[in-house]
């Protein structure tokens, strides 16, 4: 989906231009970095409302697209 924390922990940034994200839409219990291996931000496939977890950045999954809003 993009957004990683790769830089420092727990503070995500937007690829490519390194802006903080500052909307979450975590599902219950995320971030959890599990295995202090998860550094990317993907959408949860256990979770009906579409909300995030973070993954391992070497996972691959279907991309997502930014627009300036």
């Amino acid at each position: 989906m993009g957004g990683t924390d790769l830089l420092q922990e727990g503070i995500f940034l937007a690829p490519y231009s390194l802006e903080t994200l500052t909307y979450f839409n975590w599902a219950p219990c995320q971030p959890d970095n599990f295995h202090q291996n998860q550094h990317c931000v993907s959408i949860s496939k256990n979770d009906a409302l579409l909300r995030w977890d973070d993954d391992s950045c070497v996972v691959n999954n279907w991309p997502l697209c930014q627009r300036c809003a």
